[in-house]
């Protein structure tokens, strides 16, 4: 049922449209408007950060580092470093998302852990190594490594080699395997280098 003004009649008296920012009534709770720097938890955090690609496969405000600090006994690498896109700025996230690159000729550590972790090629073309069987990786291939799956990569032909590498935000470190264990691309090449002579 309606009334002159053109609103409906509830038993309750006319029923008017309350301003964003009327006060709650008695019994209400109070409406909450998300703030747009809140997270879903509430809490204040930092805007979301944009990392811009930029040329020559760079970032912006992301720092190119080594791939690792030093090398260890049958962990040994070559023509490599990293950038640490999501994971490392405070970010909430369960994962953390790197973009390594391969020299030519370069490659990364034979090594286990006890985490996962996903590759996805982006650059130029790579070799991985999982166990004792290679993989080529182009640009958008994908592979899972398993946990405790032996593994290496390395830059295939004359060109870099790039590719994105997730893994768990928490994760064991990386456990160096004997070149011999799994065959490793290291001394693959090494061969191949004696061949050549």
């Amino acid at each position: 049922m309606a009334n002159r003004g053109g609103r409906k009649k509830t038993s309750g008296g006319p029923q008017r449209r309350r301003g964003a920012n009327a006060a709650p009534r008695r019994g209400e709770r109070p409406e909450h408007h998300a703030d747009p720097s809140e997270n879903a938890r509430g809490d204040h955090a930092q805007p979301p950060a944009l990392r811009r690609w930029q040329r020559q496969f760079r970032w912006e405000h992301t720092d190119v580092e080594p791939y690792k600090v030093s090398a260890h006994r049958g962990g040994e690498f070559a023509g490599a470093s990293r950038q640490v896109l999501i994971g490392k700025h405070g970010e909430r996230v369960g994962f953390h998302l790197r973009y390594f690159e391969l020299q030519a000729g370069g490659y990364t550590s034979l090594e286990r852990h006890r985490h996962s972790h996903v590759v996805v090629g982006v650059r130029g073309r790579g070799v991985v190594r999982v166990g004792e069987k290679d993989y080529t990786l182009t640009p958008l291939d994908t592979i899972y490594i398993g946990p405790q799956q032996a593994h290496q990569l390395r830059a295939a032909g004359r060109a870099r080699f790039g590719f994105f590498c997730i893994v768990d935000a928490r994760r064991d470190k990386p456990r160096p395997v004997e070149p011999a264990a799994a065959g490793s691309i290291t001394a693959a090449a090494a061969e191949n280098k004696k061949g050549s002579r």
